[in-house]
């Protein structure tokens, strides 16, 4: 019988209830004798079934994470497998860790999970099934198990991402189309211990360059490389018999081939388009070459040279060229030596005789001589008929052209030139001499000098006889008269005139200035000073100073009004001030100083009491002008007042106050500036508690051990907490009194409800004890918690067995498996540990170990992983 749940719409709580029904329905089911073979449940972001061992198998995951860890356990039960299709078409998933403990991955597991980039194959997955992760196209890194031991076909096809895999030696074939469309795949490592490479298992690995075909292969089935476009050579190892149809076809690249003795058939189109190959070297004799049955369509392979143990087929003789070039008199010769074969052969190059060429003649010129036609050879240079010298002419000159005018006192120059070769020759023209001209006198004016009359050269300007300078005559200026009145900020301008040439100059008229202002200073009533003052014509503002302790004035206000009010002043200090008018960059001189003093106390506060809903008081009053803090004072019993606080606050909420009494406060202003400016008290104000403690609100929550924690919020004035645990016969028992705002119970009974209520309690007032909280309910319908079994062989040749406490457990059943595959009971114990017999040298022992109590068998653990041991 199998029953499925699948609804990923179930919340996580429900979820959980319905797995807690599932295990009940499973447990009623073996207790009745039904056959329930394996049934379904959801748990978190995984579907999955139970089968028929009692363990897990991952059926679908229904999250949205990115990144997951696939567990190795589920509501109790051990995962074991990933089943088929289980995470197929999962877009979201980026990054996968497999945990210990899971040993099979199914068909179609992560099939077409697009953005899947890395996974992390833990090292107990043994089998990885078909199509597993094909179409994966962004992954890029898989770390592979190390006991995987088969890996079914296409599990990596259409892979477009990963570019190197390491397949681990407990693989022994490479299953049929495995890798193929991995384009990017570079780099791959296979088992020394693969026997097999199946039909198009690397198919359109185009990045492959290279790989390594381990000696233990023995048999490469169709297509296996086919389209591998890159891979540039391959060694075949000895063992394989038949280079089967398409083995290599499309490898364009290919070039040269290893081909051991031990192949017996190369079929049809293996070597199909491998259009560079070239080299074939076989470990084989020529004769054992030719008894090779080789099928048709294997053209480039028919046509390579074939290098075999003992000579060369197909030899397309690659020549060294050894060479004694010809000359113009003497013959040359070629030989030709292959590489491979020895073969050679000679050719004579003849002499080839002068390539006479004619050396030109070259015409004299008025100083060079030249020389007359003649031949060489051009290519060994040798001369044919020599060339003879000819005398140079000699130059012919012109009439002459004046290259440079003589002046008033310099010479000038006449240049001749040669009619053959352009060459020139020069002589000497005179200078001649200055011509004179007269300068005129210059009157001299107010502001300009004058100059004498002179003379100089009309032609070069020359100066024969100099003028001489006549000084100014200056201005003469009248009385002046104001042309701009000043201001109290701006100077004014008085003008002059010259009484000849009426040119004018300027003198400023200093600005008027600020009046000083009056300064008055009064004492108000709340101790604090009025400074006023007249206003001053033009200001724009005013400067306020007082005076400090060294005498020196600071400014201590700038203002446009013509009044301030300080802060409060310290109670019988003196103060002194002083004041000017401002406009601009002028300032007024200083008005005379004038001193005031505070003789007047701090104002008397204000206080209200009110009684707060946790029994508590808030203490309030009115801020004070000039006060910098405030004293609290409490009665005592003797009905004198006490300091109770110091704040600079204007409230204040005292502790839990004792239920049921009256309190009585007062309080005043003061100043740290002169204690006797402290206020006179404030009326006293009385207040009394008559609140409870409020009521605690608990809550529990089953732990995952079977015991419960209670827990609730923290109380003011609660001193202790007492928890109380109801009767069978319905009353409440006080179970514990604690300070804290949590308990944890003992290991609670598997199945029995328990029900549990508190209240809050202070030791100076009984009848302030809150009221209970309302009753919370606890069922333990947790197992024990199932225990983790280690195995060590001792030295005698025994194993001992042990494990962790388990919270609730009174006992551990300890099962050996026996030869028929089922277990036994073995051992009961109150211990940890358990020393076997000495077991049979060679022989493999397993165990297992569960935690059970006597208070209910239905809360007996799942049984631990099994642990195997050997004696050596």
């Amino acid at each position: 019988m199998e029953k499925r749940i699948e609804n990923k719409k179930i919340a996580p709580a429900l979820r959980k209830v319905l797995s807690l029904l599932l295990s009940l329905v499973m447990l009623f089911s073996i207790t009745a004798g039904i056959d329930l073979s394996a049934f379904a449940a959801t748990s978190g972001d995984f579907e999955y079934t139970v089968l028929k061992d009692g363990t897990a198998e991952i059926t679908a995951y229904i999250g949205s994470e990115t990144d997951i860890l696939i567990p190795s356990e589920i509501d109790g039960y051990t995962v074991t497998s990933i089943g088929e299709k289980a995470f197929s078409g999962c877009k979201s998933l980026k990054s996968i860790i497999i945990s210990d403990g899971i040993m099979s991955i199914g068909n179609y597991a992560f099939y077409m999970c697009l953005n899947l980039t890395n996974i992390d194959v833990a090292d107990s997955i043994i089998s990885i099934g078909s199509s597993a992760f094909s179409l994966c196209e962004s992954l890029s890194t898989i770390k592979m198990s190390n006991n995987v031991e088969s890996i079914g076909s296409n599990a990596f096809a259409y892979c477009k991402s990963l570019t190197s895999i390491i397949i681990p030696d407990s693989v022994t074939s490479i299953s049929s189309f495995l890798f193929q469309h991995c384009e990017n795949l570079s780099n791959v490592e296979l088992s020394n211990n693969i026997t097999s490479i199946a039909a198009s298992a690397f198919f359109s690995c185009k990045s492959l360059t290279d790989i390594r075909i381990p000696d233990s292969v023995t048999s490469i089935s169709d297509g296996a490389f086919s389209d591998c476009s890159n891979i540039k050579s391959i060694s075949i190892p000895y063992g394989v018999q038949y280079i089967n149809n398409y083995t290599f076809n499309g490898c364009v690249m290919l070039k040269s081939v290893t081909i051991p003795n031990s192949v017996m058939r190369i079929t049809s189109y293996a070597f199909k388009s491998c259009n560079n190959l070239s080299d074939i070297y076989y470990d084989g004799t020529m004769a054992e070459w030719n008894n090779i049955d080789i099928a048709g369509n294997n053209y480039q392979l028919m046509t390579s040279t074939i290098f075999c143990s003992n000579g060369v087929i197909n030899c397309n003789h690659s020549y060294n060229i050894v060479t004694k070039p010809e000359t113009c008199t003497e013959d040359g010769t070629v030989m030709y030596v292959c590489e491979f074969c020895n073969d050679t052969h000679t050719e004579i190059l003849l002499a080839t005789g002068h390539t006479v060429v004619t050396d030109k003649a070259v015409a004299a010129t008025c100083t060079t001589a030249g020389k007359t036609a003649g031949s060489h050879c051009s290519v060994c240079n040798a001369v044919i008929t020599a060339q003879k010298a000819v005398p140079a002419t000699g130059h012919s000159y012109d009439a002459g052209r004046v290259t440079k005018k003589a002046t008033c006192t310099a010479n000038g120059i006449k240049t001749y030139t040669c009619t053959i070769c352009g060459e020139t020759k020069t002589e000497t023209i005179k200078a001649t001499g200055h011509t004179v001209v007269t300068d005129k006198a210059v009157a001299a004016t107010c502001t300009t000098a004058g100059k004498t009359a002179g003379s100089h050269c009309s032609v070069c300007n020359a100066v024969i006889a100099a003028q001489k300078a006549v000084p100014a005559t200056g201005h003469s200026y009248d009385a002046g008269k104001v042309t701009k009145q000043p201001t109290v900020t701006t100077t004014g301008v008085k003008t002059y005139t010259c009484t000849k040439c009426k040119a004018t100059k300027t003198e400023a008229i200093k600005a008027t200035g600020l009046k000083t202002p009056t300064l008055k200073a009064t004492v108000n009533a709340n101790g604090t000073f009025k400074l006023s003052w007249n206003k001053v014509s033009g200001a724009e503002k005013y400067e306020l100073y007082i005076k400090q302790a060294d005498g020196s004035y600071k400014l201590m206000k700038t203002t446009t009004a013509t009044s301030f009010t300080t802060a409060f002043a310290t109670y019988g200090k003196q103060f002194s001030y002083k004041m000017r008018a401002v406009k601009g960059n002028t300032k007024s001189a200083y008005s005379s100083v004038v001193n005031a003093k505070n003789t007047k106390k701090l104002q008397t506060p204000t206080m209200k009491v009110t009684v707060n809903a946790n029994g508590t008081f808030k203490l309030s009053w009115n801020k004070v002008t000039g006060a910098d803090k405030y004293e609290l004072y409490i009665k005592q019993s003797d009905g004198s007042y006490k300091l109770m606080k110091t704040t600079t606050s204007t409230s204040f909420t005292t502790a839990f106050a004792t239920y049921g009494k009256q309190f009585s406060y007062k309080m005043r202003a003061v100043t740290s500036k002169n204690k006797s400016a402290a206020s006179a008290y404030s009326s006293v104000v009385n207040a009394k508690n008559t609140k409870k403690l409020q009521t605690p609100t608990l809550k529990v929550t089953v732990n995952s051990n079977g015991t419960f924690k209670l827990s609730w919020n923290k109380v003011t004035g609660a001193e202790k907490y007492e928890l109380y645990i109801k009767q069978a016969n319905g009353s409440y028992k006080l179970m514990k009194t604690t300070t804290s705002t949590s308990f944890t119970t003992a290991f609670a009974t598997y199945g029995k409800q328990f029900s549990y209520k508190m209240r809050a309690v202070t030791s100076k007032n009984k009848s302030a004890a809150s009221a209970y909280s309302s009753v919370v309910n606890a069922k333990n319908t947790k197992k024990l918690q199932t225990p983790s079994l280690k195995v060590a062989v001792n030295k005698n040749g025994s194993f001992k067995l042990s494990w962790g406490k388990v919270t609730g457990a009174t006992s551990y059943q300890i099962y050996m498996k026996q030869s028929n595959g089922t277990y036994k009971l073995i051992k009961t114990t109150s211990s940890t540990s358990f020393t076997t017999a000495v077991a049979s040298k060679g022989k493999t022992y397993s165990y297992k170990v569960r935690a059970v109590t006597s208070k209910d068998k239905n809360a007996t653990s799942n049984y631990s992983k099994v642990v195997s041991a050997k004696r050596k």
